[in-house]
């Protein structure tokens, strides 16, 4: 099973079934953080062993559907290793990685500068409208990144 498990094959389970987004932390905060899930449907032991490598809490959901919900460390790990072979979900990995660039890996005071706290909110704010155009619209023949290279020496 783990030989199986190669980059280019994480990145096709991943564009099919993954997800890179932003949900709020805690209500007034104004900060959110980054959600890397990865859903599939009777593939138990496929998923339980992902979850094994790339740390996450394995969920179960309706009729087999498993979800693991990526912990930071296997998050980051994760998509450290597909970024180079996702396809459809390319800009979405790409602005997780620089997400997490920007997050304290400790609880506490922020020690963001202003800057890098107004280029978090513009990449969460990014990372939300790619999952929506993704949804509503195709977007393919967009570069990903194109964007933000303009405002960031950091993609």
């Amino acid at each position: 099973m783990i030989e199986k498990l190669t980059p280019q094959y994480l990145a096709g389970l991943f564009d099919g079934e993954g997800c890179v987004s932003v949900n709020q932390c805690n209500p007034g905060s104004g900060w959110r953080r980054v959600i890397v899930n990865l859903g599939l449907t009777n593939q138990e032991k496929l998923i339980r062993t992902i979850a094994e490598i790339y740390p996450g809490g394995v969920t179960p959901r309706n009729n087999g559907f498993l979800q693991i919900c990526f912990r930071r460390e296997g998050a980051e790990k994760l998509l450290d290793c597909i970024k180079d072979h996702v396809i459809v979900k390319e800009y979405q990995v790409k602005l997780g990685i620089e997400l997490f660039k920007l997050i304290p890996k400790e609880f506490g005071p922020c020690q963001l500068s202003l800057q890098q706290q107004v280029l978090r909110m513009r990449l969460e704010d990014l990372l939300e409208d790619a999952n929506y155009k993704r949804a509503t619209t195709n977007l393919q023949g967009i570069p990903p990144g194109e964007i933000i290279e303009s405002e960031s020496p950091i993609i």
